[in-house]
């Protein structure tokens, strides 16, 4: 009779000591694919805030030539973004004042104006971009950049301005709208060109004295 139990005894433990090895490895499964999950990005919530916020710095665009120029390279700096023309009747007034901005104002290597060109409003940029190039060196002797033409409105406004445009809430409806970018890629303030330089002045400086600082409560202007 004892004999015959050593066979079932063994069968016993043998199915125990099985079943037991098959529940530890299905709850390795279980634990390893948590921590896989936990840790892979591809199954990152992508509305949790790990991706990268876009800022104007955070796109390119062409120059004169054709050449692509990444606006990381003013990260740090305060820019004033303006849609220029050479034949507008606000072209004389907001070059000059550009200019004279510029050189007050960029002693430390903390402020640039960048000027793109655009043909949308009255047609009043109409050369090449070597024409705009010469105007604007001959007539005013820029110091800042004036990129290739582009357009501001339409289907094919480029991500930095439909940036610009999206983040203020309003797009420019003429020549030498000016759109104060701060050293982090963040609209600031904006004006029509009834707003001169000249008036802007005190709150440019302001943008450029705050950088590293905490912010105050900008005053957004609501022009027509």
């Amino acid at each position: 009779m004892a004999a015959s139990m050593v066979p079932t005894n063994y069968i016993f433990w043998f199915t125990v000591i099985l079943n037991l090895l098959l529940i530890i490895m299905c709850l390795k499964g279980v634990v390893g694919n948590f921590d896989a999950d936990a840790v892979d990005p591809d199954h990152a919530n992508p509305d949790d805030g790990s991706k990268h916020e876009k800022t104007f710095y955070s796109f390119s665009v062409q120059d004169a030539t054709g050449d692509i120029v990444e606006l990381k390279k003013y990260m740090g700096m305060v820019t004033l973004v303006v849609n220029v023309a050479s034949e507008c009747g606000f072209t004389d007034n907001h070059y000059r004042g550009l200019v004279r901005l510029k050189n007050t104002l960029s002693t430390e290597n903390k402020f640039e104006v960048l000027a793109f060109p655009c043909n949308q409003f009255g047609r009043q940029e109409p050369g090449a971009n070597s024409e705009i190039q010469e105007f604007v060196k001959g007539i005013y002797n820029v110091n800042f950049p004036v990129f290739g033409k582009i357009d501001v409105l339409g289907n094919d406004v480029t991500e930095p301005w439909r940036y610009l445009i999206e983040s203020y809430g309003r797009a420019p409806n003429w020549n030498f709208w000016k759109y104060l970018v701060d050293e982090e890629g963040h609209v600031v303030n904006a004006w029509s060109p009834h707003t001169s330089v000249e008036d802007i002045f005190h709150e440019v400086k302001e943008a450029i004295d705050f950088i590293g600082h905490d912010k105050p409560n900008y005053h957004r202007h609501w022009e027509l």
